[in-house]
């Protein structure tokens, strides 16, 4: 039934942007939000597809988002370039039996935008504001060996002078950590598996799939291992739909390193977006390093980065800060709590089933000893009438006697028996009726 439900759940996610779409009738544009989401991903160089434990994991990973351990709250903005400005937020609420629900959003704003005509002359004097924004929802589930899968559902709309439009996608993850090597996780994600795109006017492009693949170690250092170092590489593929005529096959990579001092004080740097013949001929463009504070649930986070020169000559270092917020117990501490609750549960039950046994068998025994003294009693009353009923010579007499007493002797044996033969079967019934109880509480504990 519960796999049920979460099929259930999961369909409309995949089935969401289709709906939207055939109501909107929207086309698309590249998409801006490639730019990313989170701190710690962004301080990483965006090697995030086989990370976990992060809330912005609706954008990254939606398979990985299901390992994530706290409710969490997270938030960051940034001025970019040209004086607009970049925001994100999400919350990310895991569940025992029920997987992992996020919501979020990615924005883009600027104003005071000048409308020119072809001949470069002022339009107006009126000046407009640009508006881009995403929401996202992400459901994701963790199944046996380690395994988790999820999906994205996004929905955008964007506002620029007297033009708007709308658009819809929706993402798939994965992400694998074998448990007898638990310091080893791969993650792979489609984006934009499906997407209508935004149309302004005529102007319309399609979304562009990504494929992205990567892996993640993580080693426990120190006597206490409390000090983590991570590496991630991430890899991406997709096609050139912008050039025109071109159909290329593109790829690139990123690689990140966080090094975490007892999960509080956490340094990040990454190295996004090269390729083999391109690594190292561009820098500082692509380099991006971090730093984190975390304590009681709170986590401030700082993250800086070389963006790409193309947009405005040198390459420009963009500064973020953003902040988070971890609350209530892990999904760990539940699951603990809810197996100590149900060993409690079971150990009572078995004190319980034990002590209704052998009330039973009280009984059961009080009502057997009963009937036998009722039964010798008869017999013995039997016995005596007959004895006196008799009228014989002497001789006759002990005879008689004799025959009656052994005959008695055997009737109350026969039905002494028969008692203890109905004594030992209903005994045996409890027995067994016991036995299946504790049974089934033993396979409830190994189970947990």
């Amino acid at each position: 039934m519960m796999k049920i439900v979460k099929i259930l759940f999961i369909l409309p996610l995949v089935f969401f942007p289709i709906i939207s779409a055939a109501s909107l009738e929207t086309g698309g544009v590249d998409n801006i939000f490639s730019f990313g989401a989170g701190l710690r991903a962004l301080g990483m160089g965006g090697a995030f597809t086989a990370m976990k434990n992060d809330a912005t994991l609706a954008y990254w990973n939606p398979g990985a988002m299901s390992f994530n351990q706290y409710k969490e709250i997270a938030l960051f903005g940034t001025r970019t370039i040209a004086s607009s400005y970049y925001f994100s937020g999400f919350y990310t609420n895991p569940t025992i039996n029920f997987g992992t629900i996020s919501i979020g959003g990615l924005g883009i704003y600027t104003n005071r935008i000048e409308s020119y005509d072809e001949n470069a002359s002022p339009i107006t004097g009126a000046k407009s504001n640009y508006f881009h924004y995403q929401v996202l929802l992400s459901y994701g589930n963790k199944f046996k060996w380690g395994l988790g899968l999820g999906a994205t559902a996004k929905i955008e709309q964007l506002r620029i002078t007297d033009y708007k439009g709308a658009g819809a996608s929706f993402d798939l993850g994965a992400y694998y950590n074998p448990p007898a090597i638990h310091w080893f996780s791969i993650g792979a994600v489609v984006q934009d598996v499906y997407g209508t795109g935004i149309r302004l006017e005529d102007e319309f492009e399609v979304n562009t799939r990504i494929y992205k693949a990567g892996i993640a170690t993580n080693f426990y250092l120190g006597k206490k291992k409390n000090t983590r170092l991570t590496f991630a590489l991430d890899s991406r593929f997709y096609n050139d739909n912008y050039n025109s005529g071109s159909k290329q096959f593109l790829y690139d990579f990123s690689f990140g390193s966080e090094l975490s001092f007892n999960n509080v004080l956490m340094l990040r740097m990454g190295y996004k977006n090269f390729t083999p013949d391109s690594i190292f001929q561009n820098l500082p463009q692509g380099i991006s390093a971090g730093l984190g504070i975390q304590q009681w649930g709170f986590a401030i986070d700082y993250a800086v980065s070389f963006e790409d020169s193309d947009w405005q000559g040198l390459p420009e270092l963009l500064m973020r800060v953003g902040i988070s917020y971890k609350f209530g117990k892990s999904i760990d501490e539940k699951k603990k709590l809810e197996a100590e609750l149900i060993l409690k549960q079971v150990d009572e039950g078995i004190k319980e089933a034990t002590k209704t046994y052998e009330d039973q068998l009280s009984k059961l025994a009080e009502d057997y000893n009963r009937k036998k003294e009722e039964v010798i009693r008869e017999i013995d009353e039997k016995y005596e009438e007959k004895i006196a009923s008799l009228d014989t010579s002497i001789e006759d007499l002990e005879q008689e006697m004799a025959n009656l007493a052994s005959e008695f002797e055997e009737d109350k044996q026969i039905l002494i028996d028969e008692l203890n033969g109905q004594y030992e079967q209903e005994r045996s019934t409890l027995e067994l009726q016991l036995s299946e109880q504790r049974s089934d509480y033993e396979q409830r504990i190994v189970k947990i």
